[in-house]
């Protein structure tokens, strides 16, 4: 009788074989996960694209940006409303149904806006930020807008009561920043002020909420300026509150006064993110 022999892997041999399949995966994942980042950084990118044609079709409608805030102050005794621009450029970005729940004589922070306020909206969120919202009451959101340099200058494009025409921008729109990414969202693309109770609105405090950034508000032994400063703990961690900061490796998308994106380096000169940051303070530019 003849006899059967039945081939198999030997325990080595599996081995062997799980051990290229191992490798085989170590090598293809990094590959894998930076075409993901790729692919976010794009949708990061485009959705600031978007919201500068939203920004400018608000323009061609009023004859001016919207204002970056609706008030220059957080105290509920003074009664400003403290709408961000992002609520007043719903209608163009194909969200007029969420503005038509949300009621603009009544303060950002009122019951009757709440439904609107915690609306999640794609395009005001960068998908490599995974980080949840920092407060329930408001839909997260990681843009914005340019204030300019220091409270009161209104030398930016959206600071509070904000009437900003084209030709008001002698910098030049392609000099001169719109909005930016914000790595650490602690408050909502609807939430006009930092605090209810009093104070942090938008105007000497500066307490604006996630609605406008200005150049730089930390203590200098806090945090510097620049873009995506050193994590500290200083004085409420103010360098997560007040400067335009990236979950992108190297710098930040910013989206300038002319329409375009770029990724400007987390490396730039500190004087020039100063000077594109006014719109009418008549610096002579470098790169970025």
């Amino acid at each position: 009788m003849r006899q059967t022999v039945r081939r198999a892997f030997t325990l080595i041999e599996l081995l062997v074989v799980i051990a290229i399949i191992g490798v085989i995966v170590a090598l293809l994942l990094p590959a894998v996960q930076q075409a993901r980042e790729a692919a976010r950084r794009a949708q990061c990118r485009n959705n600031l694209k978007q919201l500068g044609l939203a920004v400018h079709n608000y323009e061609s409608s009023h004859r001016t940006f919207p204002p970056g805030v609706l008030g220059t102050s957080g105290s509920v005794a003074q009664g400003q409303r403290l709408h961000t621009w992002l609520v007043q450029i719903l209608p163009y970005v194909d969200q007029q149904n969420v503005q038509t729940t949300y009621d603009f004589n009544r303060r950002f922070d009122d019951p009757a806006n709440a439904a609107a306020a915690q609306s999640q909206m794609p395009i005001f969120l960068c998908p490599s930020v995974t980080d949840p919202p920092a407060s329930p009451q408001y839909a997260a959101g990681h843009y914005a807008g340019n204030a300019g340099t220091m409270a009161g200058q209104d030398d930016g494009i959206l600071y509070p009561i904000s009437r900003v025409r084209i030709g008001d921008i002698s910098d030049g729109t392609s000099n001169t920043l719109l909005a930016g990414e914000l790595r650490h969202e602690i408050g909502g693309w609807a939430r006009g002020a930092m605090n209810t109770g009093g104070g942090g609105g938008g105007g000497g405090s500066q307490g604006f909420a996630r609605a406008v950034l200005r150049w730089w508000k930390c203590s200098s032994n806090c945090a510097k300026a620049g873009i995506n400063p050193p994590v500290t703990t200083c004085s409420s961690s103010c360098e997560r509150q007040f400067q335009f900061s990236s979950p992108h490796a190297g710098g930040c998308h910013f989206l300038f006064t002319d329409g375009h994106v770029s990724f400007v380096s987390d490396s730039i000169d500190v004087g020039l993110l100063r000077s594109l940051t006014t719109r009418a303070g008549g610096e002579i530019g470098g790169e970025y």
